[in-house]
């Protein structure tokens, strides 16, 4: 049943091709759900509705983990609802639970935003699932291509200092204007 242009139903034939495939043409959401969790319905129509107010930037993909209960092991979804944001054929980010509306915007937002956004989400991504060279590598680019957001480089010099480079972290902090580096 496709609720939209924009929404599918996934199954064990199709999820390859809508989900990772997909997610080389621009990001794919997968609400891990099942008819048992009211949480699920209440998330459900408001995933929708982002949907299409999104107008195709993003594919929304519902996938019942009653039906599919192998294609959510293999995600590592233990809970539902679970959404899980895929990027180039990777889960980038992961949201448990019927988070607000706003949470999930964030996330796409970064995404559909252009190339350097999407390195700045995937690297804090990367950073936050234990990658650290990738993070670095991905901020850095994102950073280059993208001198603007001084997002990137906060979140950059957060990456140094966490890793015991604190004397880097600083120096890229000070090489940015002093309200950027709140």
């Amino acid at each position: 049943m496709s609720l939209s242009p924009y929404v599918f139903d996934a199954s064990a034939e199709n999820f390859n091709r809508l989900v990772l495939e997909n997610s080389h043409k621009g990001p794919v959401l997968v609400h891990f759900w099942t008819p048992k969790a009211g949480p699920c319905f209440i998330l459900m129509p408001r995933l929708v509705k982002l949907a299409a107010e999104y107008g195709g930037k993003f594919l929304l993909v519902m996938l019942n983990t009653d039906d599919l209960p192998e294609l959510a092991r293999r995600f590592g979804v233990n809970s539902v609802p679970t959404v899980k944001f895929f990027w180039r054929g990777e889960v980038a980010h992961t949201i448990h639970g019927a988070d607000p509306d706003s949470s999930f915007r964030a996330v796409l937002d970064r995404f559909i935003a252009g190339d350097a956004n999407r390195a700045h989400a995937l690297g804090v991504a990367a950073w936050q699932s234990g990658n650290v060279q990738q993070a670095r590598m991905l901020l850095a680019n994102a950073a280059m291509a993208e001198p603007d957001n001084l997002a990137i480089p906060r979140d950059l010099a957060k990456l140094l200092w966490a890793e015991g480079e604190g004397a880097q972290a600083l120096k890229l902090l000070d090489s940015l204007p002093p309200d950027a580096r709140a």
